[in-house]
Protein backbone atom coordinates (compact mmCIF):
# COMPACT_ATOMS: atom_id res chain seq x y z
CA UNK A 1 0.00 0.00 0.00
CA UNK A 2 1.17 3.70 -0.69
CA UNK A 3 0.34 4.95 2.37
CA UNK A 4 2.61 2.39 4.14
CA UNK A 5 5.58 2.80 1.93
CA UNK A 6 5.48 6.70 2.67
CA UNK A 7 4.84 6.29 5.82
CA UNK A 8 6.48 3.47 7.13
CA UNK A 9 3.32 2.57 9.47
CA UNK A 10 1.61 -0.69 9.18
CA UNK A 11 -1.91 -0.48 8.14
CA UNK A 12 -4.44 -3.10 8.37
CA UNK A 13 -7.67 -2.31 5.98
CA UNK A 14 -11.33 -4.53 7.07
CA UNK A 15 -12.24 -7.38 4.28
CA UNK A 16 -15.51 -7.56 4.79
CA UNK A 17 -18.62 -5.53 6.70
CA UNK A 18 -17.95 -7.06 9.47
CA UNK A 19 -15.24 -5.09 10.19
CA UNK A 20 -15.43 -1.56 10.63
CA UNK A 21 -11.99 -0.51 12.06
CA UNK A 22 -8.65 1.01 10.45
CA UNK A 23 -5.76 -0.39 12.44
CA UNK A 24 -2.34 1.68 12.20
CA UNK A 25 0.44 0.58 13.75
CA UNK A 26 3.89 2.08 14.14
CA UNK A 27 5.99 4.79 15.88
CA UNK A 28 4.08 7.67 16.98
CA UNK A 29 5.15 10.18 14.03
CA UNK A 30 4.42 7.41 11.99
CA UNK A 31 0.56 6.52 13.28
CA UNK A 32 0.37 10.36 12.84
CA UNK A 33 1.49 11.16 9.26
CA UNK A 34 -0.75 7.20 8.05
CA UNK A 35 -3.82 8.55 9.75
CA UNK A 36 -3.86 12.28 8.18
CA UNK A 37 -2.90 10.49 4.70
CA UNK A 38 -6.09 8.19 5.39
CA UNK A 39 -8.33 10.80 6.91
CA UNK A 40 -7.67 13.22 3.41
CA UNK A 41 -8.78 9.89 1.82
CA UNK A 42 -12.07 9.41 3.74
CA UNK A 43 -12.64 12.97 3.21
CA UNK A 44 -12.44 12.81 -0.31
CA UNK A 45 -14.49 9.96 -0.77
CA UNK A 46 -17.04 11.15 1.43
CA UNK A 47 -17.71 14.38 -0.84
CA UNK A 48 -17.88 12.39 -3.99
CA UNK A 49 -19.75 9.48 -2.63
CA UNK A 50 -23.62 9.10 -3.40
CA UNK A 51 -26.56 7.16 -1.22
CA UNK A 52 -29.48 5.72 -2.71
CA UNK A 53 -31.61 3.52 -0.35
CA UNK A 54 -33.96 0.20 -2.39
CA UNK A 55 -36.66 -1.06 -0.21
CA UNK A 56 -36.77 -5.07 -0.13
CA UNK A 57 -39.12 -7.14 1.44
CA UNK A 58 -37.29 -8.06 5.03
CA UNK A 59 -38.17 -11.90 3.61
CA UNK A 60 -35.73 -10.87 0.91
CA UNK A 61 -33.15 -10.14 3.44
CA UNK A 62 -31.30 -13.20 3.80
CA UNK A 63 -31.20 -14.19 0.35
CA UNK A 64 -29.59 -11.13 -0.81
CA UNK A 65 -27.11 -11.59 2.35
CA UNK A 66 -26.72 -15.22 1.65
CA UNK A 67 -24.84 -17.76 3.40
CA UNK A 68 -23.20 -15.95 6.21
CA UNK A 69 -22.79 -12.90 3.74
CA UNK A 70 -20.65 -13.87 0.96
CA UNK A 71 -23.43 -12.58 -1.60
CA UNK A 72 -23.06 -9.38 -0.20
CA UNK A 73 -19.56 -9.31 0.13
CA UNK A 74 -19.31 -10.89 -3.44
CA UNK A 75 -21.07 -7.80 -4.40
CA UNK A 76 -19.08 -5.32 -2.59
CA UNK A 77 -15.67 -6.66 -3.19
CA UNK A 78 -16.53 -6.40 -6.97
CA UNK A 79 -18.15 -3.23 -7.13
CA UNK A 80 -16.25 -1.12 -4.50
CA UNK A 81 -19.45 0.11 -2.98
CA UNK A 82 -20.71 -0.55 -0.04
CA UNK A 83 -23.92 -2.39 0.89
CA UNK A 84 -25.77 -2.12 4.18
CA UNK A 85 -28.39 -4.24 5.23
CA UNK A 86 -30.93 -3.84 8.43
CA UNK A 87 -30.47 -6.45 10.85
CA UNK A 88 -32.60 -9.16 11.55
CA UNK A 89 -34.39 -7.80 14.45
CA UNK A 90 -34.98 -4.38 12.70
CA UNK A 91 -38.23 -3.72 10.88
CA UNK A 92 -36.31 -1.91 8.52
CA UNK A 93 -36.63 -2.28 4.99
CA UNK A 94 -34.70 -0.46 3.48
CA UNK A 95 -31.73 -1.32 2.18
CA UNK A 96 -28.29 1.16 1.99
CA UNK A 97 -25.65 1.53 -0.46
CA UNK A 98 -22.87 3.95 -1.04
CA UNK A 99 -20.42 4.56 -3.58
CA UNK A 100 -19.31 6.86 -6.80
CA UNK A 101 -21.89 7.20 -9.03
CA UNK A 102 -19.97 5.37 -11.74
CA UNK A 103 -19.85 2.15 -9.40
CA UNK A 104 -23.61 2.27 -8.21
CA UNK A 105 -25.29 1.30 -11.53
CA UNK A 106 -23.48 -2.28 -11.41
CA UNK A 107 -23.78 -2.39 -7.34
CA UNK A 108 -27.50 -1.77 -8.35
CA UNK A 109 -27.74 -4.13 -10.72
CA UNK A 110 -26.10 -7.16 -8.54
CA UNK A 111 -28.80 -6.63 -5.66
CA UNK A 112 -31.79 -6.05 -7.59
CA UNK A 113 -30.63 -9.25 -9.80
CA UNK A 114 -30.05 -11.24 -6.31
CA UNK A 115 -33.66 -9.76 -5.29
CA UNK A 116 -35.21 -10.84 -8.52
CA UNK A 117 -33.87 -14.44 -8.43
CA UNK A 118 -34.76 -15.05 -5.01
CA UNK A 119 -38.42 -13.93 -5.21
CA UNK A 120 -38.45 -16.09 -8.30
CA UNK A 121 -37.09 -19.43 -6.86
CA UNK A 122 -39.88 -18.60 -3.84
CA UNK A 123 -42.55 -18.22 -6.69
CA UNK A 124 -41.33 -21.55 -8.56
CA UNK A 125 -40.33 -23.58 -5.67
CA UNK A 126 -37.03 -24.34 -7.68
CA UNK A 127 -33.18 -24.36 -6.85
CA UNK A 128 -31.62 -20.75 -6.99
CA UNK A 129 -30.35 -20.24 -10.80
CA UNK A 130 -28.10 -17.70 -12.31
CA UNK A 131 -30.24 -14.62 -14.02
CA UNK A 132 -29.73 -12.01 -16.00
CA UNK A 133 -31.54 -9.07 -17.39
CA UNK A 134 -33.81 -8.54 -14.73
CA UNK A 135 -32.81 -5.16 -13.56
CA UNK A 136 -32.47 -1.66 -15.96
CA UNK A 137 -30.25 1.18 -14.76
CA UNK A 138 -31.59 3.85 -16.16
CA UNK A 139 -29.44 7.26 -15.95
CA UNK A 140 -31.42 10.34 -15.45
CA UNK A 141 -29.46 13.76 -16.94
CA UNK A 142 -27.68 15.43 -14.22
CA UNK A 143 -28.97 18.80 -12.78
CA UNK A 144 -32.37 18.40 -14.21
CA UNK A 145 -34.73 18.30 -11.63
CA UNK A 146 -37.57 18.38 -14.40
CA UNK A 147 -37.20 14.70 -15.18
CA UNK A 148 -36.93 13.57 -11.36
CA UNK A 149 -40.08 15.87 -10.76
CA UNK A 150 -42.11 13.80 -13.35
CA UNK A 151 -40.56 10.47 -13.04
CA UNK A 152 -41.90 9.71 -9.72
CA UNK A 153 -45.33 9.42 -10.84
CA UNK A 154 -44.09 6.92 -13.19
CA UNK A 155 -43.89 4.43 -9.44
CA UNK A 156 -47.77 4.10 -9.63
CA UNK A 157 -48.81 5.06 -12.46
CA UNK A 158 -49.77 2.99 -15.72
CA UNK A 159 -46.21 2.57 -16.82
CA UNK A 160 -45.77 -0.02 -13.33
CA UNK A 161 -49.24 -1.12 -14.33
CA UNK A 162 -48.72 -2.46 -18.22
CA UNK A 163 -45.28 -3.54 -17.40
CA UNK A 164 -45.44 -5.71 -14.44
CA UNK A 165 -41.84 -3.24 -13.16
CA UNK A 166 -40.91 -1.84 -9.91
CA UNK A 167 -39.55 1.53 -10.87
CA UNK A 168 -37.15 3.25 -7.67
CA UNK A 169 -36.39 6.83 -8.40
CA UNK A 170 -34.28 9.04 -6.17
CA UNK A 171 -35.22 11.62 -4.47
CA UNK A 172 -35.60 15.04 -5.75
CA UNK A 173 -32.49 16.24 -3.59
CA UNK A 174 -30.52 13.43 -4.38
CA UNK A 175 -26.96 13.57 -6.17
CA UNK A 176 -27.91 10.38 -7.70
CA UNK A 177 -28.88 10.02 -11.69
CA UNK A 178 -30.12 6.55 -10.98
CA UNK A 179 -33.33 5.07 -11.76
CA UNK A 180 -33.32 0.95 -11.21
CA UNK A 181 -36.34 -0.82 -12.62
CA UNK A 182 -36.74 -4.12 -11.57
CA UNK A 183 -38.93 -6.87 -13.68
CA UNK A 184 -38.15 -9.51 -16.52
CA UNK A 185 -35.79 -8.46 -19.03
CA UNK A 186 -38.66 -7.83 -21.39
CA UNK A 187 -40.76 -5.76 -19.07
CA UNK A 188 -37.73 -3.87 -18.14
CA UNK A 189 -36.98 -2.67 -21.52
CA UNK A 190 -40.87 -2.17 -22.21
CA UNK A 191 -40.71 0.60 -19.00
CA UNK A 192 -37.54 2.07 -20.42
CA UNK A 193 -38.52 2.93 -23.35
CA UNK A 194 -41.43 4.97 -21.41
CA UNK A 195 -39.02 6.84 -19.68
CA UNK A 196 -36.66 7.47 -22.27
CA UNK A 197 -40.02 9.10 -24.12
CA UNK A 198 -40.97 10.92 -20.70
CA UNK A 199 -37.26 12.39 -20.79
CA UNK A 200 -36.91 12.95 -24.48
CA UNK A 201 -40.64 15.19 -24.01
CA UNK A 202 -38.99 16.95 -21.52
CA UNK A 203 -35.87 17.74 -23.35
CA UNK A 204 -38.11 19.41 -26.01
CA UNK A 205 -40.58 21.19 -23.87
CA UNK A 206 -37.76 22.95 -21.39
CA UNK A 207 -34.40 24.05 -21.32
CA UNK A 208 -31.92 25.75 -18.80
CA UNK A 209 -30.05 28.98 -19.38
CA UNK A 210 -27.78 30.74 -17.09
CA UNK A 211 -27.68 34.49 -16.74
CA UNK A 212 -24.29 36.05 -14.62
CA UNK A 213 -25.77 38.70 -11.88
CA UNK A 214 -23.78 40.06 -9.34
CA UNK A 215 -24.91 38.72 -5.69
CA UNK A 216 -25.58 42.28 -4.61
CA UNK A 217 -28.83 42.15 -6.58
CA UNK A 218 -30.02 38.80 -5.51
CA UNK A 219 -31.87 40.31 -2.35
CA UNK A 220 -34.08 42.90 -4.81
CA UNK A 221 -34.69 39.33 -7.19
CA UNK A 222 -35.95 37.50 -4.59
CA UNK A 223 -37.96 40.36 -2.82
CA UNK A 224 -39.32 40.32 0.91
CA UNK A 225 -39.97 36.98 1.48
CA UNK A 226 -39.22 35.92 -1.61
CA UNK A 227 -41.98 37.15 -2.78
CA UNK A 228 -40.47 39.38 -6.51
CA UNK A 229 -38.66 35.75 -7.49
CA UNK A 230 -42.53 33.85 -6.80
CA UNK A 231 -43.98 36.04 -8.88
CA UNK A 232 -41.74 35.96 -11.58
CA UNK A 233 -41.59 32.11 -11.24
CA UNK A 234 -45.68 32.13 -11.45
CA UNK A 235 -46.53 34.44 -14.12
CA UNK A 236 -43.50 33.30 -16.46
CA UNK A 237 -43.91 29.67 -15.27
CA UNK A 238 -40.25 28.53 -14.75
CA UNK A 239 -37.80 27.79 -11.95
CA UNK A 240 -35.19 29.89 -11.01
CA UNK A 241 -32.17 28.47 -9.04
CA UNK A 242 -29.48 31.08 -7.36
CA UNK A 243 -26.33 29.71 -6.47
CA UNK A 244 -25.70 27.91 -2.88
CA UNK A 245 -22.33 27.10 -0.91
CA UNK A 246 -21.58 24.24 -3.16
CA UNK A 247 -21.54 26.21 -6.55
CA UNK A 248 -18.18 27.36 -7.49
CA UNK A 249 -19.58 30.50 -9.17
CA UNK A 250 -21.53 32.28 -7.19
CA UNK A 251 -22.59 34.96 -9.64
CA UNK A 252 -24.95 32.42 -11.78
CA UNK A 253 -28.96 32.50 -11.95
CA UNK A 254 -30.14 29.57 -13.45
CA UNK A 255 -33.66 29.55 -15.25
CA UNK A 256 -35.53 26.39 -16.62
CA UNK A 257 -38.71 26.56 -18.74
CA UNK A 258 -39.45 26.68 -22.13
CA UNK A 259 -36.97 28.42 -24.40
CA UNK A 260 -39.83 31.57 -24.59
CA UNK A 261 -40.83 31.55 -20.48
CA UNK A 262 -37.10 31.33 -19.97
CA UNK A 263 -36.59 34.37 -21.93
CA UNK A 264 -39.31 36.26 -20.84
CA UNK A 265 -38.50 35.33 -17.00
CA UNK A 266 -34.50 36.44 -17.76
CA UNK A 267 -35.61 40.00 -19.08
CA UNK A 268 -37.87 40.45 -16.01
CA UNK A 269 -35.11 39.76 -13.68
CA UNK A 270 -32.54 41.78 -16.01
CA UNK A 271 -35.00 44.79 -15.83
CA UNK A 272 -34.47 44.38 -11.74
CA UNK A 273 -30.69 44.51 -12.25
CA UNK A 274 -30.71 47.56 -14.95
CA UNK A 275 -33.47 49.52 -12.15
CA UNK A 276 -30.39 48.77 -9.51
CA UNK A 277 -27.57 50.04 -11.76
CA UNK A 278 -29.13 52.63 -12.63
CA UNK A 279 -30.35 54.33 -9.60
CA UNK A 280 -29.52 57.80 -8.09
CA UNK A 281 -28.94 59.55 -4.89
CA UNK A 282 -30.92 62.44 -4.05
CA UNK A 283 -29.82 64.43 -0.73
CA UNK A 284 -32.37 67.21 0.65
CA UNK A 285 -31.58 69.53 3.43
CA UNK A 286 -34.75 69.22 5.72
CA UNK A 287 -34.88 70.60 9.15
CA UNK A 288 -35.15 68.05 11.38
CA UNK A 289 -37.83 69.43 13.56
CA UNK A 290 -40.13 67.80 10.98
CA UNK A 291 -38.44 64.07 10.71
CA UNK A 292 -40.99 63.18 13.39
CA UNK A 293 -43.83 64.17 10.80
CA UNK A 294 -42.10 62.52 7.55
CA UNK A 295 -41.43 59.06 9.58
CA UNK A 296 -45.23 58.74 10.78
CA UNK A 297 -46.03 56.32 13.85
CA UNK A 298 -44.22 53.62 13.85
CA UNK A 299 -42.80 54.59 10.22
CA UNK A 300 -46.35 54.22 8.90
CA UNK A 301 -45.52 57.10 6.23
CA UNK A 302 -41.54 56.48 5.04
CA UNK A 303 -42.90 53.55 4.63
CA UNK A 304 -45.78 54.16 2.11
CA UNK A 305 -43.68 56.47 0.10
CA UNK A 306 -40.93 53.95 -0.11
CA UNK A 307 -43.35 51.44 -1.21
CA UNK A 308 -45.30 53.80 -3.34
CA UNK A 309 -42.11 55.06 -5.40
CA UNK A 310 -39.43 52.22 -4.64
CA UNK A 311 -37.37 54.02 -2.98
CA UNK A 312 -34.93 53.61 -0.09
CA UNK A 313 -34.98 56.57 2.05
CA UNK A 314 -32.48 57.20 4.95
CA UNK A 315 -32.29 59.64 7.88
CA UNK A 316 -29.52 60.99 9.89
CA UNK A 317 -27.15 58.78 11.84
CA UNK A 318 -24.91 60.05 14.47
CA UNK A 319 -22.09 60.72 12.16
CA UNK A 320 -24.10 62.26 9.51
CA UNK A 321 -25.00 65.84 8.91
CA UNK A 322 -28.07 66.32 11.20
CA UNK A 323 -30.60 67.61 8.89
CA UNK A 324 -29.87 65.55 5.01
CA UNK A 325 -31.96 63.16 4.19
CA UNK A 326 -30.82 60.45 1.47
CA UNK A 327 -32.99 59.04 -1.19
CA UNK A 328 -31.50 56.33 -3.27
CA UNK A 329 -33.59 54.95 -6.31
CA UNK A 330 -34.33 55.23 -10.25
CA UNK A 331 -34.00 58.84 -11.01
CA UNK A 332 -37.95 59.27 -11.69
CA UNK A 333 -38.68 57.77 -8.65
CA UNK A 334 -35.91 58.95 -6.49
CA UNK A 335 -37.27 62.68 -7.46
CA UNK A 336 -40.88 61.90 -6.86
CA UNK A 337 -39.97 60.38 -3.16
CA UNK A 338 -38.20 63.75 -2.56
CA UNK A 339 -41.30 65.93 -4.18
CA UNK A 340 -43.59 63.53 -1.44
CA UNK A 341 -41.47 64.62 1.50
CA UNK A 342 -41.46 68.23 -0.01
CA UNK A 343 -44.89 68.28 0.44
CA UNK A 344 -45.04 67.37 3.96
CA UNK A 345 -42.44 69.87 4.59
CA UNK A 346 -44.20 72.65 3.24
CA UNK A 347 -47.46 71.41 4.95
CA UNK A 348 -46.25 70.95 8.23
CA UNK A 349 -44.36 74.97 7.64
CA UNK A 350 -47.45 76.57 7.17
CA UNK A 351 -48.74 75.49 10.48
CA UNK A 352 -48.77 78.38 12.75
CA UNK A 353 -47.93 77.63 16.88
CA UNK A 354 -49.10 80.27 18.75
CA UNK A 355 -48.12 80.45 22.16
CA UNK A 356 -50.87 81.97 24.72
CA UNK A 357 -50.11 82.96 28.34
CA UNK A 358 -53.30 81.92 30.95
CA UNK A 359 -53.38 84.07 33.68
CA UNK A 360 -55.46 83.34 37.05
CA UNK A 361 -58.63 85.32 37.39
Amino acid sequence: MEIMRETGAHIHVPSGNKETEIVVTGNQQQVDLATARINEILEDKRKNTTTIAVVVKKSLHQALLGPGGDNLEEIMDRTGVSVEVPPADSSMEAVTLRGQPTQLVQALTDVCIQIQTAEDNLKNHTPPQETSGTVSPVLAPQDDQQVKEKLPVCENSKIREETKTIIHVPPQNSKSDVIVITGTKADCEAAQHCLMAIEEELALKYFKLTMTVEPRHFPKIIGYKGVVIKKICDEHNVRVRFPDERNIEQDQITIIGTEKQALAAQNAIQAIVNKQTEQIKVTMTVDPKHFARIIGNKGVVVKSICDEHDVKIRFPGKKDVKDQITIVGGEEQALAAQNAIQAIVSKQGSHITKDISLQAP
